[in-house]
């Protein structure tokens, strides 16, 4: 994928692909601190939860500094990656949050990749995007 440069592979190896490829898809994600912890329980009346999500504090910091770069870098270099940025900032996510959810995909995507063997096709990603019904996909 373009924009993973050489300290970024270096964490995705020493972080996800250590031991070999994560059987779960999420896996890559939790061990990067992509995937977010909701902290609470419950609902208040109006049907909102009561407590918050927040990052995953329980990767190493190098982990979670390269994830933030990956979704970053992803933002500026593909279409879909772009889209999903505009659509997590119209609805008032931090900037921050936003490249976690960004790298999140990227790490599934990349997941994916070394499980099968095959090479990333952004025409392909684009289309089971919309094909799924994505709706912040639906203009690309």
């Amino acid at each position: 994928m373009g924009g993973i440069r050489l300290w970024m592979s270096a964490a995705l190896i020493e972080f996800v692909f250590r031991d070999g490829v994560p059987a779960n898809r999420d896996e890559a994600a939790i061990r990067m601190g992509a995937s977010p912890v909701f902290v609470g329980s419950g609902r208040t009346r109006d049907g909102r939860n009561k407590g918050t999500v927040r990052m995953r504090k329980s990767a190493p910091s190098r982990a979670r500094c390269a994830c933030y770069l990956i979704g970053r870098l992803a933002m500026q270099r593909l279409d879909w990656a772009k889209a999903m940025y505009k659509d997590a900032r119209r609805r008032k996510q931090s900037a921050a949050t936003a490249f976690r959810r960004i790298a999140r995909c990227v790490l599934r995507i990349q997941t994916s990749m070394a499980r099968t063997g095959t090479l990333y096709d952004n025409d392909r990603y684009v289309a089971s995007l919309k094909a799924h019904g994505v709706p912040w996909a639906a203009a690309l």
